[in-house]
Protein backbone atom coordinates (compact mmCIF):
# COMPACT_ATOMS: atom_id res chain seq x y z
CA UNK A 1 0.00 0.00 0.00
CA UNK A 2 1.40 3.15 -1.25
CA UNK A 3 1.03 6.64 0.82
CA UNK A 4 0.50 9.85 -1.36
CA UNK A 5 1.90 12.68 0.08
CA UNK A 6 0.84 16.62 -1.03
CA UNK A 7 3.58 18.73 -2.87
CA UNK A 8 5.58 20.67 -0.61
CA UNK A 9 5.64 24.66 -1.97
CA UNK A 10 8.32 24.57 -4.71
CA UNK A 11 7.79 21.39 -6.05
CA UNK A 12 6.69 20.90 -10.09
CA UNK A 13 2.76 21.31 -9.94
CA UNK A 14 1.14 18.09 -10.67
CA UNK A 15 3.78 15.86 -8.98
CA UNK A 16 3.48 13.67 -5.89
CA UNK A 17 5.70 12.00 -3.33
CA UNK A 18 4.63 8.22 -2.74
CA UNK A 19 6.57 6.60 -0.06
CA UNK A 20 5.93 2.68 1.50
CA UNK A 21 3.37 2.68 4.50
CA UNK A 22 5.58 2.15 7.98
CA UNK A 23 5.56 -1.72 8.03
CA UNK A 24 2.77 -3.63 10.30
CA UNK A 25 3.63 -4.40 14.31
CA UNK A 26 2.90 -8.14 14.98
CA UNK A 27 0.27 -7.96 17.61
CA UNK A 28 0.89 -9.73 20.84
CA UNK A 29 -0.98 -10.78 23.95
CA UNK A 30 -1.48 -8.02 26.49
CA UNK A 31 -0.08 -8.57 29.73
CA UNK A 32 -3.40 -8.78 31.46
CA UNK A 33 -4.11 -12.14 28.68
CA UNK A 34 -0.39 -13.26 29.86
CA UNK A 35 -1.55 -12.94 33.81
CA UNK A 36 -5.10 -14.34 33.32
CA UNK A 37 -3.22 -17.49 31.56
CA UNK A 38 -0.67 -17.79 34.43
CA UNK A 39 -3.52 -17.82 36.72
CA UNK A 40 -5.24 -20.49 34.98
CA UNK A 41 -2.31 -22.39 34.85
CA UNK A 42 -1.73 -21.84 38.39
CA UNK A 43 -5.13 -23.16 39.58
CA UNK A 44 -4.77 -26.56 37.14
CA UNK A 45 -1.72 -27.16 38.77
CA UNK A 46 -3.80 -27.15 42.35
CA UNK A 47 -6.25 -29.28 41.15
CA UNK A 48 -4.19 -31.74 39.92
CA UNK A 49 -2.36 -31.78 43.32
CA UNK A 50 -5.89 -33.28 44.74
CA UNK A 51 -5.04 -36.47 42.99
CA UNK A 52 -2.95 -38.89 45.36
CA UNK A 53 -0.51 -40.39 43.35
CA UNK A 54 1.04 -37.45 42.47
CA UNK A 55 2.29 -36.96 46.49
CA UNK A 56 4.85 -38.70 48.50
CA UNK A 57 3.50 -38.44 51.54
CA UNK A 58 0.06 -37.16 52.74
CA UNK A 59 -0.16 -33.84 54.39
CA UNK A 60 -2.93 -34.76 56.73
CA UNK A 61 -5.28 -31.63 55.62
CA UNK A 62 -7.45 -33.68 54.46
CA UNK A 63 -8.05 -35.45 57.63
CA UNK A 64 -8.47 -32.60 59.33
CA UNK A 65 -11.44 -31.27 56.74
CA UNK A 66 -12.89 -34.08 55.41
CA UNK A 67 -16.22 -32.75 54.02
CA UNK A 68 -13.98 -30.54 52.31
CA UNK A 69 -11.22 -31.81 50.64
CA UNK A 70 -14.10 -34.67 49.54
CA UNK A 71 -16.38 -31.82 47.80
CA UNK A 72 -12.63 -30.88 46.32
CA UNK A 73 -11.68 -34.85 45.13
CA UNK A 74 -15.94 -35.15 43.67
CA UNK A 75 -14.88 -34.02 40.43
CA UNK A 76 -11.96 -36.78 39.75
CA UNK A 77 -12.80 -40.38 38.46
CA UNK A 78 -12.48 -43.37 40.75
CA UNK A 79 -9.40 -44.85 38.94
CA UNK A 80 -7.50 -40.95 39.52
CA UNK A 81 -7.59 -41.57 43.64
CA UNK A 82 -5.54 -44.66 43.55
CA UNK A 83 -2.66 -44.64 45.60
CA UNK A 84 0.79 -43.45 44.50
CA UNK A 85 1.94 -47.56 45.05
CA UNK A 86 -0.25 -48.65 42.80
CA UNK A 87 0.40 -49.22 38.96
CA UNK A 88 -1.77 -48.39 35.86
CA UNK A 89 -3.13 -45.23 34.16
CA UNK A 90 -4.18 -43.67 37.63
CA UNK A 91 -0.31 -43.30 37.76
CA UNK A 92 0.89 -42.44 34.62
CA UNK A 93 -1.58 -40.25 33.36
CA UNK A 94 -1.67 -37.44 36.29
CA UNK A 95 1.65 -37.23 36.25
CA UNK A 96 1.71 -36.45 32.74
CA UNK A 97 -0.62 -33.69 32.87
CA UNK A 98 1.48 -32.56 35.80
CA UNK A 99 4.49 -32.00 33.72
CA UNK A 100 2.16 -30.35 31.23
CA UNK A 101 0.31 -28.09 33.32
CA UNK A 102 4.51 -27.18 35.00
CA UNK A 103 5.49 -26.23 31.40
CA UNK A 104 2.24 -24.46 30.67
CA UNK A 105 2.83 -22.17 33.85
CA UNK A 106 6.46 -21.24 33.26
CA UNK A 107 5.42 -20.46 29.02
CA UNK A 108 2.53 -18.15 30.46
CA UNK A 109 4.95 -16.99 32.82
CA UNK A 110 7.88 -16.08 30.71
CA UNK A 111 5.12 -14.88 27.97
CA UNK A 112 3.78 -12.09 30.92
CA UNK A 113 7.19 -11.41 31.33
CA UNK A 114 7.85 -10.46 27.16
CA UNK A 115 5.18 -8.74 27.77
CA UNK A 116 5.79 -6.47 30.24
CA UNK A 117 8.38 -5.41 29.21
CA UNK A 118 6.32 -4.26 25.92
CA UNK A 119 3.94 -2.51 27.90
CA UNK A 120 4.31 1.65 27.50
CA UNK A 121 6.14 3.14 30.81
CA UNK A 122 3.89 3.90 33.70
CA UNK A 123 3.50 7.04 35.14
CA UNK A 124 6.62 8.47 37.27
CA UNK A 125 4.63 8.50 40.23
CA UNK A 126 3.37 4.93 40.19
CA UNK A 127 6.25 3.60 39.31
CA UNK A 128 7.50 2.94 43.04
CA UNK A 129 4.01 1.70 44.34
CA UNK A 130 1.94 0.00 42.19
CA UNK A 131 3.81 -3.05 40.22
CA UNK A 132 5.46 -4.15 43.44
CA UNK A 133 1.68 -4.57 44.92
CA UNK A 134 1.03 -6.98 41.87
CA UNK A 135 4.01 -9.05 42.35
CA UNK A 136 3.27 -9.72 46.24
CA UNK A 137 -0.20 -9.66 45.89
CA UNK A 138 -0.23 -12.45 43.08
CA UNK A 139 2.50 -14.08 45.28
CA UNK A 140 0.27 -14.71 47.77
CA UNK A 141 -2.63 -15.71 46.22
CA UNK A 142 -1.00 -18.56 44.12
CA UNK A 143 0.96 -19.64 47.60
CA UNK A 144 -1.92 -19.90 49.71
CA UNK A 145 -3.41 -22.27 47.02
CA UNK A 146 0.37 -24.21 47.94
CA UNK A 147 -0.01 -24.10 51.34
CA UNK A 148 -3.76 -25.89 51.30
CA UNK A 149 -2.60 -28.92 49.17
CA UNK A 150 -3.54 -31.91 50.38
CA UNK A 151 0.32 -33.61 49.77
CA UNK A 152 3.66 -32.99 50.12
CA UNK A 153 6.62 -33.72 47.78
CA UNK A 154 9.08 -34.53 50.35
CA UNK A 155 8.70 -35.79 54.15
CA UNK A 156 11.48 -33.39 55.20
CA UNK A 157 8.91 -31.35 56.99
CA UNK A 158 7.95 -34.41 59.22
CA UNK A 159 11.94 -34.64 59.90
CA UNK A 160 12.30 -30.96 60.95
CA UNK A 161 8.83 -30.58 63.01
CA UNK A 162 10.42 -33.84 64.95
CA UNK A 163 13.69 -31.55 65.24
CA UNK A 164 11.97 -29.16 66.76
CA UNK A 165 10.18 -31.17 69.35
CA UNK A 166 13.44 -32.92 70.30
CA UNK A 167 14.49 -29.72 71.45
CA UNK A 168 11.54 -27.98 73.09
CA UNK A 169 10.00 -31.25 74.60
CA UNK A 170 12.64 -33.69 74.93
CA UNK A 171 15.69 -31.55 75.78
CA UNK A 172 17.88 -33.25 72.64
CA UNK A 173 20.21 -31.68 70.69
CA UNK A 174 19.67 -32.74 66.91
CA UNK A 175 23.66 -32.24 66.22
CA UNK A 176 24.38 -35.00 68.08
CA UNK A 177 21.71 -36.86 68.91
CA UNK A 178 19.32 -38.67 66.47
CA UNK A 179 15.49 -38.86 66.25
CA UNK A 180 15.55 -42.49 67.38
CA UNK A 181 15.71 -41.06 71.08
CA UNK A 182 12.37 -39.92 70.47
CA UNK A 183 11.28 -43.15 71.10
CA UNK A 184 6.95 -44.06 69.87
CA UNK A 185 6.36 -39.88 69.10
CA UNK A 186 4.03 -39.88 65.97
CA UNK A 187 6.63 -37.49 64.49
CA UNK A 188 9.49 -40.26 64.48
CA UNK A 189 7.15 -42.37 62.85
CA UNK A 190 6.50 -40.16 59.99
CA UNK A 191 10.38 -39.44 59.12
CA UNK A 192 12.41 -41.75 57.64
CA UNK A 193 15.81 -39.86 58.55
CA UNK A 194 15.42 -41.67 61.90
CA UNK A 195 18.76 -42.56 62.86
CA UNK A 196 21.14 -39.26 61.26
CA UNK A 197 22.17 -36.02 63.35
CA UNK A 198 21.33 -32.86 61.76
CA UNK A 199 22.67 -31.55 58.23
CA UNK A 200 22.32 -28.33 59.38
CA UNK A 201 23.22 -25.53 61.73
CA UNK A 202 22.01 -23.83 64.51
CA UNK A 203 20.23 -20.93 62.90
CA UNK A 204 17.78 -23.75 61.07
CA UNK A 205 17.75 -25.61 64.37
CA UNK A 206 16.37 -22.10 66.24
CA UNK A 207 13.70 -22.09 63.52
CA UNK A 208 12.98 -25.81 64.04
CA UNK A 209 12.98 -25.08 67.45
CA UNK A 210 10.67 -21.86 67.26
CA UNK A 211 7.96 -24.52 65.18
CA UNK A 212 8.47 -27.10 67.71
CA UNK A 213 7.13 -24.48 70.33
CA UNK A 214 4.54 -23.38 68.40
CA UNK A 215 3.30 -26.53 67.52
CA UNK A 216 3.41 -27.78 70.52
CA UNK A 217 1.62 -24.47 72.25
CA UNK A 218 -1.05 -25.23 69.15
CA UNK A 219 -2.00 -28.93 69.92
CA UNK A 220 1.37 -30.38 67.98
CA UNK A 221 -0.74 -32.50 65.35
CA UNK A 222 0.63 -33.28 62.14
CA UNK A 223 -1.69 -30.77 60.08
CA UNK A 224 0.04 -28.05 62.78
CA UNK A 225 3.33 -28.61 61.90
CA UNK A 226 2.94 -28.99 57.46
CA UNK A 227 1.06 -25.42 58.31
CA UNK A 228 3.85 -23.89 60.17
CA UNK A 229 6.32 -24.92 57.78
CA UNK A 230 4.21 -23.98 54.39
CA UNK A 231 3.60 -20.43 55.99
CA UNK A 232 7.14 -19.89 56.94
CA UNK A 233 7.91 -21.30 53.12
CA UNK A 234 5.29 -18.63 51.97
CA UNK A 235 6.38 -15.80 54.23
CA UNK A 236 10.27 -16.41 53.30
CA UNK A 237 9.53 -16.23 49.17
CA UNK A 238 7.40 -12.88 49.73
CA UNK A 239 10.36 -11.43 51.85
CA UNK A 240 12.94 -12.76 48.98
CA UNK A 241 10.47 -10.99 46.43
CA UNK A 242 10.62 -8.05 48.05
CA UNK A 243 14.39 -7.74 48.73
CA UNK A 244 15.02 -8.59 44.83
CA UNK A 245 12.60 -5.58 44.18
CA UNK A 246 14.52 -3.24 46.12
CA UNK A 247 17.96 -4.79 45.59
CA UNK A 248 16.35 -4.00 41.40
CA UNK A 249 16.00 -0.07 42.39
CA UNK A 250 19.18 0.14 43.99
CA UNK A 251 20.57 -1.15 40.77
CA UNK A 252 18.51 1.20 38.39
CA UNK A 253 16.54 -1.77 37.28
CA UNK A 254 12.94 -1.12 35.40
CA UNK A 255 10.43 -0.11 37.98
CA UNK A 256 7.78 -2.69 37.14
Amino acid sequence: MKKVLPAAPGDMPGLAISQPAPPQTKPYMSLRAWSVLLAACWVAVALLLLIPSLWLVPSFLASAAPRLYAVATGWLPGWLLAPRTADGPGRVIPNVLYVLAVTATWAAYLGAVRALRREPEIEESKQSFAPIIYVMGGTLLFGLLAVFWAGLFTSDPFLYAAQGKMQVLYGLNPVTQPPTLMGDDPLFQLTPWKDIISAYGPVWLMVAWAAGAVGLGLGGSNVVYVLEFRALNLGVLLLCAWLLWLIGGQLGWRQR
